[in-house]
């Protein structure tokens, strides 16, 4: 028996155990490949959104408009 034949048995063995317990606990099957899919859906947002950032720090409009802070008079009531 050489040892890839061995390891092949081994994953063969591993894959129908897996399987056999995909069907046994099918509900919890399917709740973490639910998690998979959000972490997985999380993971490509915030990629996307860092290149987005990436891209606008690279054209040069990650500067934000700085509103003009003088100093304005307070409008002065009547009252005596």
């Amino acid at each position: 028996m050489t040892t890839a034949f061995a390891i092949r048995t081994i994953l063969e063995i591993a894959a129908v155990l897996l399987v056999t317990l995909g069907i046994l606990h099918e509900d919890k099957f399917i709740i973490f490949e639910e998690n998979v899919a959000r972490i997985v859906r999380k993971k490509i947002r915030a990629y996307k959104r860092r290149k987005a950032i990436e891209r606008r720090r690279a054209q040069g409009n990650h500067l934000r408009v700085v509103h003009d802070r003088r100093a304005v008079p307070a409008k002065r009531s009547s009252v005596a």
